[in-house]
C-alpha cells in the first residue's frame, strides 16, 4: 500500500519563507489552472502525468500537488501516482485551491 505524505499551508509557507526548493504542480485541467492557480506552480493534468511528469520532475525533488479543494480526489490519486513511479518526496496539499484562497493568499 502506498502511503500519502499530506501539507498543509503553514509548512508550504515555511518552505517558501526559508527559501527551500520544492515544485507545486495543479493536477486539474489545463483550463482551471489557466484561470487562476497557486503562485509559482506548473500544471501537469492528473490523466497526463504518466507521460509528462518524467520531463518536467526530477525523482529527488520535493514535489507538492493539489487541486481544487478537500473535496477533490485529484490530488490524492496523484500523489499515489507519483509516488508508484518512484518520486521520493511527494505531498499532498488537500486544501488545494479553495484552501490557498480562504486563507487571503495570492493567486496568479
Amino acid at each position: 500500500m502506498i502511503k500519502i505524505n499530506t501539507i498543509n499551508i503553514e509548512k508550504i509557507l515555511e518552505l517558501q519563507y526559508n527559501k527551500e526548493e520544492f515544485i507545486l504542480v495543479e493536477v486539474l485541467p489545463e483550463n482551471p489552472y489557466n484561470e487562476e492557480h497557486l503562485p509559482g506552480a506548473i500544471n501537469i493534468p492528473a490523466e497526463k502525468l504518466s507521460d509528462l511528469a518524467p520531463e518536467k520532475l526530477k525523482k529527488d525533488e520535493t514535489i507538492i500537488v493539489y487541486c481544487s479543494q478537500y473535496a477533490c480526489n485529484a490530488s490524492p490519486a496523484a500523489a499515489k501516482k507519483l509516488t508508484s513511479m518512484g518520486y521520493k518526496h511527494v505531498y499532498d496539499f488537500s486544501a488545494g485551491k479553495k484552501g490557498w484562497k480562504e486563507a487571503g493568499l495570492p493567486m496568479e
